[in-house]
């Protein structure tokens, strides 16, 4: 009788260990899983230095003949061309047309991306659907142009206006 009380709970101990070694193990890996994932993350939202994007050569290359230069006829003098008669509008209708297309005309701020070591860019919705753009580049076919990144804002700039967009309001 005491050797099967021995044998099952040696049998239990074993079952124990086995469990406890499976679940530490399942733990890590998923542990590890996670950290991977992170890393993608953080991977695809920080641009690539520029020295990474180049090719790295092993030899220099060999230098090459100088082109000669390129020659095109160009004609002593163009055409004059006369420039287009300024629209008739009225001053009224100018000022309501203006104020009235401004505010339409500004992309949505849905998102602001902060990387540490970027300059950050931003998801807008604009008239042709959702991009997301960095700072500098222009934003969609807005003919905006994003300026600067801040926590929960940013400012973009078109023909020398320049517009503060809020998360969640303009």
């Amino acid at each position: 009788m005491l050797g099967v009380v021995l044998i099952s709970s040696a049998a239990i101990s074993l079952a124990a260990l086995t469990a406890l070694l499976m679940w530490r193990q399942w733990m890590e890996t998923r542990q590890q899983l996670q950290q991977e994932r992170q890393l993608q993350l953080l991977e695809r939202l920080q641009p690539l230095p520029q020295q990474q994007l180049t090719p790295a050569r092993t030899t220099p290359p060999a230098p090459s003949a100088p082109l000669p230069p390129i020659r095109v006829d160009v004609p002593e003098m163009f055409p004059a061309i006369a420039p287009p008669p300024p629209a008739m509008v009225q001053e009224g209708q100018s000022r309501a047309h203006g104020a009235a297309a401004m505010p339409q005309e500004l992309p949505e701020l849905l998102g602001v991306v902060r990387v540490p070591g970027s300059a950050g860019s931003a998801i807008f919705r604009t008239g042709a659907g959702s991009v997301s753009t960095a700072v500098g580049e222009p934003i969609g076919a807005s003919g905006w142009r994003l300026q600067e990144v801040s926590r929960d804002q940013v400012q973009i700039e078109r023909d020398g206006t320049r517009q503060r967009l809020s998360l969640g309001g303009r």
